[in-house]
């Protein structure tokens, strides 16, 4: 059964490899039909494509040729060996049917998975704990196998749903409600090892995501594991107050956006106490807790918390931050003025995705909890020649509003109308548009329809008496937080610019580069589970060649994208805040990708930081908390009247005076045809 799959299983690069060696005749213009299927991708983004890939034309035309049946047999001796396969056959061989199952209540669509999930138990339950009395809880081991069932279903749920609609069509279903019914099409269906095997390989490019994800998921487990026990006398120091870690009483990690190859943060519990692991070098967040700890100590306004942590060359151990309820009032009030304090730091560090989800509401400490997105250099897009383009570029991107943390919307539908997504909303709120999700789950009336989903609530509100509070009524304490910090930074510019300021130990550390929003990655990854492109890898590479329609300037990029996201992988990018080059999730570096570094970014906007600029970014503060809207409604409300000095006043000449101002701040596109503002550049 696999030799006829297999083929369909290569990617373009392993077809081109087996093209090259299985010369087959003549071959048609595979390429004119590639370019006529629907894509985002231009003739000149497909030559992109194929320079950057170092592929010709002619080798891209011979390795999308249909597979032809004389084909399927030398692809098997080929690459049968290749390691996906031989752990698939493995895996195979967990298969139980139905009967030998004792539990047949417990019978549902996991049915499907069952071999993948006996496979990772066994895999589980060997892993070598070095000789230490440490061990996973029973209820730590559950959460580990129900967050990898979660990750496999997902491969396979909207094939497995259209199988089961397309049965029904023509098959009656035996049962007293759709669960029995469900049962019923999983006996008829499922309950023979060929049977089962035939859906996997029908299907043979979720197969392929799915052993691969579940050999990256393991992988990172043992990683983790074994990064507990190298650091356990740390953990025990930092975080458990020196009791010894005797077991793993609990994690909780999500694998829906890991990145270079399955790996997400973790959350552990050793001997209930929290302690939250990251598989990445945060040794910058040191730094900023040095940052923190100088501005404590000299000056005297409130203090600011910092995170303890334990940081590697590879990855880091961090407290767990509770969102913690304020006992008085009073402490709101502080909350929202610590608020204007990480505004003023996070803007002067060149932050951003700073949003509700990496803000933490610790009584009356905001608490910010991945710090791997500071010293940040520019994004490097292409922009249109328009006017509109350079606001984005320069007004936005510079701007404090690329922090995240003032209110920005998101999730726009098709009547340009988002939702609030900034570190100052974190309520439950539902999406303008209606989404694609499964319905009526595990039963026999599965389908996918568009459906209204409520985005949950964060973390990053301080609540009093059981409720959260809204910023709106503690506006003028975030701009005299920011004020007085940006104020008190300002003042000791010349000491932040020397060689001795503790700023200058941000330089040579690794940050995370946003270069895209992860909700497009995501977006592109949902589509690629649809049964059209889950039977051959071709049409899944067609799919992901859309990402070759992105302005980014330097196009190297994208192939590290497209090889992270072939299986299932958000993208995730790093670069030195001393260097220009960009790094890739697997350590593929792209030199001179930005042309200066987020460290040099950084002392500029120091350097830059004069009374014009911070009365500039009061304006940004002002509008995007909606300070001006009252006073705008008064105004229309109110009637004044012109004194006698008013009379007196050359209005041409004011009016002269107030257009030049507006001049100053325009932004003119190359052709000089169109001005555009970014707002808030008036006082």
């Amino acid at each position: 059964m696999l030799k006829e799959k297999l083929a369909y299983s290569l990617t373009i690069h392993e077809r081109l490899k087996y093209m090259n060696e299985n010369e087959n005749g003549s071959e048609s213009n595979n390429v004119k039909e590639w370019l006529s299927l629907k894509s985002l991708v231009t003739t000149d983004s497909f030559g992109e494509m194929l320079k950057y890939n170092e592929i010709t034309e002619k080798d891209f035309n011979r390795a999308i040729r249909k597979i032809d049946p004389s084909d399927l047999e030398n692809v098997y001796l080929h690459y049968h060996s290749q390691e996906w396969v031989q752990i698939y056959n493995e895996i195979l061989s967990f298969y139980k049917n139905m009967s030998s199952i004792t539990e047949k209540t417990s019978i549902d669509m996991g049915y499907i998975a069952h071999p993948f999930i006996l496979y990772f138990e066994k895999k589980l339950s060997g892993y070598d704990w070095r000789g230490t009395d440490i061990s996973l809880t029973t209820q730590a081991k559950g959460k580990l196998l129900s967050t990898y069932i979660d990750m496999i279903i997902s491969i396979y749920n909207k094939v497995f749903i259209i199988e089961l609609n397309k049965y029904k069509e023509t098959n009656p279903l035996e049962g007293n409600n759709s669960f029995e019914q469900l049962q019923d099409y999983l006996s008829k269906e499922f309950d023979d090892k060929r049977k089962l095997q035939i859906f996997y390989e029908k299907y043979i490019v979720c197969t392929r995501i799915a052993v691969v994800k579940t050999t990256h998921v393991i992988n990172f487990i043992f990683e983790a594991l074994d990064r507990v026990i190298e650091n356990r006398e740390k953990i025990s120091s930092f975080f458990l107050k020196d009791t010894s870690i005797s077991t793993v009483t609990d994690i909780n990690f999500s694998v829906g956006d890991s990145h270079q190859e399955g790996r997400s943060v973790i959350i552990f519990e050793f001997n209930s106490t929290k302690v939250v692991y990251k598989p990445r070098n945060l040794k910058i967040a040191e730094v900023y807790n040095d940052f923190i700890n100088w501005i404590n100590k000299e000056q005297s306004l409130l203090s600011l918390k910092t995170v303890r942590g334990i940081y590697c060359d590879h990855y880091a151990f961090e407290e767990f931050i509770e969102n913690k309820e304020c006992s008085e009032e009073a402490q709101i009030t502080n909350y929202y003025k610590r608020f204007g304090y990480i505004l003023a730091i996070s803007h002067l560090l060149c932050a951003n995705d700073f949003h509700l989800e990496n803000l933490i509401a610790y009584g009356d400490q905001p608490i910010l909890i991945d710090l791997e997105t500071i010293v940040q250099s520019d994004r490097q897009l292409l922009y249109a020649d328009s006017s509109s383009s350079l606001v984005r570029e320069d007004f936005i991107f510079n701007s404090i509003l690329n922090t995240a943390l003032l209110p920005t919307i998101a999730f726009l539908n098709k009547d340009n109308k988002g939702i609030y997504v900034s570190a100052l909303n974190g309520n439950t709120v539902k999406l303008p548009y209606k989404i694609l999700a499964p319905t009526n789950m595990n039963t026999a009336d599965m389908k996918y329809q568009y459906v209204e989903y409520t985005r949950p609530g964060a973390h990053n509100l301080p609540k009093y008496l059981g409720e959260k509070v809204n910023f709106l009524e503690y506006r003028q304490i975030i701009i005299a937080g920011f004020t007085e910090l940006i104020s008190f930074l300002q003042l000791n510019k010349n000491y932040l610019l020397s060689e001795e300021s503790v700023l200058s130990k941000f330089n040579n550390h690794v940050t995370r580069i946003v270069i895209k929003n992860t909700d497009t990655y995501v977006t592109l990854l949902n589509f690629s589970n649809h049964p059209k492109y889950c039977e051959d890898m071709l049409k899944r590479e067609k799919l992901l060649e859309n990402l070759w329609s992105y302005p980014h300037k330097n196009k190297k990029v994208v192939i590290c994208e497209y090889e992270d996201m072939l299986y299932n992988d958000i993208p995730i990018f790093f670069c030195n805040t001393g260097s220009t080059s960009l790094l890739s999730s697997r350590g593929v570096e792209i030199p001179n990708y930005f042309e200066r570094t987020g460290f040099q970014k950084m002392k500029e906007r120091i350097s830059n930081l004069t009374r014009d600029e911070i009365t500039k970014q009061l304006s940004i503060i002002k509008i995007s908390l909606g300070y001006y809207d009252d006073a705008v409604k008064a105004g229309r409300q109110s009637k004044a009247t012109i004194g006698s000095e008013l009379m007196r006043l050359d209005y041409l000449a004011e009016a002269r005076t107030i257009a030049n101002r507006i001049l100053e701040y325009s932004y003119e596109n190359k052709m000089k045809d169109q001005l555009s503002w970014g707002g808030g550049c008036f006082q």
